[in-house]
């Protein structure tokens, strides 16, 4: 008599494995706590046991802690593909949960503020100015949690889409999440040429908005809390170093991969192969040629200015222009 026996294949196949939302949950989770980690636990235990509490931070150690940030970075990236196993939509799938968090806690602020500013009118603001922190709870605290809620249920709707999984994919598969290089050896000297404008652009503009000042410390970046201003939510602990690194990096990474975007690139390729069409002069020639024009127009415009000079003179002596 034969007997069916199930295979591990199949055992293994018969376990439905976490699909791409909810891999895509856990990554955004990993995110948002790898940067409250970094961000804020870091420097908190960094000021509590290195610096002490209540003593002013000098440059040294608050490069030092900079380094300790940068190899708390380093650490979790490295531990991504340790973590999590490779999925087509993956990083996508983080990158867009990432976006989605920011964006929930910003309308979330922007309801509060609607609330605050149109609260008392409705309930008195006597009540709201005698009961700051029941106005706080009650009044913003409920927006909040039903902005929160309808951001849940949008969010929860968009990823349980099939065409969701299908578009993650294929921002994935674009390369904005990759470190790889697309048609290797093809147009170096374009792309290497518009990576480093990029890259020249970006770092003039971090230095004008950000080191220039020599604000290394810098003022954190809080948010008070509606209907009771005593009450702060700290965001970026060090927004005078931390925001330009932050920036910097994420435009830094938007450049590599621009000159990397197949679009892009291809178009980045053919002007290269353009360029290697055209003759270039000699030294010589291109000397001679300078010459030439710089003296032509150096005597166009002494003859301009003769010519001018002498029309005002007669226009002058004519009385149509006035002295």
């Amino acid at each position: 008599m034969a007997v069916a026996v199930k295979t591990d294949a199949a055992v293994g196949q018969s376990v439905r494995p976490l699909g791409l939302a909810g891999a895509s949950l856990i990554a955004t989770a990993y995110v948002i706590v790898g940067f409250l980690v970094v961000e804020h636990l870091l420097p908190y235990l960094y000021d509590r046991f290195v610096v002490g509490e209540g003593v002013q931070v000098s440059l040294t150690q608050q490069i030092g802690l900079l380094g300790l940030m940068i190899l708390a970075v380093v650490g979790w990236v490295w531990a991504w593909p340790r973590i999590f196993r490779p999925m087509p939509g993956l990083r996508a799938g983080a990158a867009v949960g990432t976006a989605f968090v920011v964006a929930t806690l910003v309308l979330i602020y922007l309801a509060w503020r609607i609330v605050e500013r149109v609260a008392p009118g409705l309930v008195g603001s006597e009540w709201i100015q005698h009961n700051p922190s029941d106005a706080a709870l009650y009044l913003g605290g409920g927006t909040a949690v039903v902005v929160a809620i309808l951001c849940l249920v949008f969010g929860y709707k968009f990823f349980a889409k099939p065409q969701s999984e299908a578009r993650l994919v294929a921002i994935e598969e674009q390369g904005w999440f990759s470190v790889g290089t697309y048609k290797r050896g093809q147009g170096i000297r374009t792309r290497r040429g518009t990576l480093i404008g990029l890259l020249l652009l970006v770092g003039a503009g971090i230095w004008v908005y950000g080191f220039r000042r020599m604000n290394f410390a810098g003022n954190p970046w809080v948010v008070d809390v509606p209907f009771n201003a005593a009450l702060t939510i700290p965001l970026v602990r060090s927004a005078g170093i931390t925001m330009p690194i932050l920036i910097g990096m994420l435009l830094a990474w938007l450049a590599y991969r621009v000159v990397n975007y197949p679009q892009f690139a291809d178009f980045l390729i053919a002007t290269d192969a353009e360029m290697n069409k055209v003759s270039w002069t000699s030294r010589k020639r291109l000397l001679q040629d300078t010459v030439v024009v710089l003296v032509t127009v150096i005597l166009m415009s002494v003859f301009l200015l003769l010519v001018d000079l002498l029309w005002s003179f007669i226009l002058t002596r004519l009385g149509v222009i006035q002295q």
